[in-house]
């Protein structure tokens, strides 16, 4: 029997040439709030380069200071916005033109918030985004925090066991091009590194 076919894209710096968390915080922003912000926190960032402070208590650090409050209806149109805006700039034409010509199932397993993926997701005609929660409270604002694991490591192999699909059946490809991706690669039947750079 031929086996299902599923692909799995990381997002930043696999399908588009930037790291999106910061790009739409300068889009947003602009450069000297991004690099005031990150001033904040550069000690978190050294730490958790030298791996002695974690990757996604950094992220959601630097997430609070700039959306905490935001009304969640306007951090989705920022969200939107920035995809219509950028999609054209950052997305890998190599990534795109892959995923045109593609008949596989596919999805996004991504460490960005899934508010901003999901658009970009939209465009591509990718259904299945797996990738960071954001917490909203009862007033529809932001909290700042992330309401679950960030998608990042083994998380990756946690969110797409979620999909429960019967894993002898499908054959797997899996896109990547940082540590973060390793465990996805791993998980694959092939695992691609670079691979549309």
């Amino acid at each position: 029997m031929d086996k299902k076919l599923l692909e799995l894209f990381d997002f930043d710096g696999t399908l588009t040439n930037k790291d999106t968390f910061v790009d739409l915080i300068k889009f947003q922003f602009g450069a000297s709030k991004l690099l005031l912000g990150f001033g904040m926190y550069l000690p978190h960032l050294l730490l958790m380069k030298l791996k002695l402070y974690s990757n996604s208590k950094t992220k959601e650090k630097i997430f609070k200071h700039f959306f905490k409050g935001m009304d969640i209806h306007r951090f989705n149109k920022i969200c939107q916005s920035y995809c219509d805006k950028r999609f054209a700039e950052i997305m890998r034409p190599s990534a795109l033109t892959y995923i045109e010509n593609s008949e596989a199932q596919k999805a996004i397993v991504s460490a960005s918030i899934h508010n901003w993926v999901k658009c970009f997701a939209e465009r591509l005609n990718i259904e299945t985004v797996l990738a960071t929660e954001i917490e909203i409270d009862k007033d529809g604002k932001l909290t700042g925090n992330f309401s679950s694991n960030n998608c990042h490591g083994d998380e990756k192999v946690v969110r797409i066991k979620t999909l429960e699909i019967d894993r002898p059946s499908y054959q797997i490809t899996a896109f990547g091009d940082s540590s973060g991706d390793k465990a996805m690669l791993n998980y694959a039947d092939k695992g691609h590194y670079n691979y549309f750079k």
